[in-house]
């Protein structure tokens, strides 16, 4: 008896946005990553409540140099057309790329049920694309990890990964291209229950 072998089909942005146009993936929130179509955990209250208060708080200090795209694509490539939940992307990069920015200043994943997926997978590709700097929010620890300098590994599963973590669990948070700016984190989470 001959062994079947599992393969998995490849995809590429074209044949993605395709699908995606015919129905294919209706009722559902999938992106694209590394070639394979990832189904998103459906939103817990925790995280659509954060997502809320973080667009607040991005919108209030980045609006005059920055979109704040939510859970909008980013164009990494033929085979990877993530969803984060925030990229921070400037205004002439949103107004001119097609069909959609290529980059973003920053990016930021509100993280429960994906976190090992968001640390491993999401946060090499986000690295091979050189995106400058990915944040974390870990609901569970209550914490943001932000990851910077992205760069090759020949050890990492894509061949890149960030190689610098910071990890706050207090006080405020400030992205590298705009140290000046900080985002409280008390204001990120959402209230403990007592």
């Amino acid at each position: 008896m001959a062994l079947t072998q599992v393969r998995h089909k490849i995809w590429d942005s074209k044949t993605y946005y395709k699908l995606a146009e015919t129905g294919a993936f209706t009722g559902e929130r999938v992106e694209l990553v590394e070639g394979e179509v990832i189904q998103m955990s459906p939103q817990n209250h925790s995280h659509a409540s954060t997502v809320g208060r973080l667009t607040n708080l991005l919108v209030i200090e980045f609006y005059a140099t920055h979109v704040v795209r939510v859970q909008l694509p980013l164009d990494l490539g033929s085979l990877s057309q993530p969803e984060p939940d925030f990229a921070l992307v400037r205004w002439e990069e949103n107004d001119q790329s097609l069909p959609h920015p290529r980059t973003a200043d920053l990016v930021i994943e509100v993280s429960d049920s994906s976190l090992t997926f968001d640390r491993g997978e999401k946060a090499c590709v986000y690295a091979k694309a050189g995106l400058p700097e990915y944040w974390i929010v870990n609901l569970a620890a209550r914490q943001v990890e932000v990851l910077s300098n992205p760069g090759p590994d020949p050890e990492a599963p894509l061949g890149f990964r960030y190689h610098c973590l910071a990890t706050w669990r207090d006080g405020a948070v400030s992205p590298g291209f705009a140290p000046e700016k900080a985002i409280l984190l008390n204001a990120i989470f959402p209230p403990t229950q007592g």
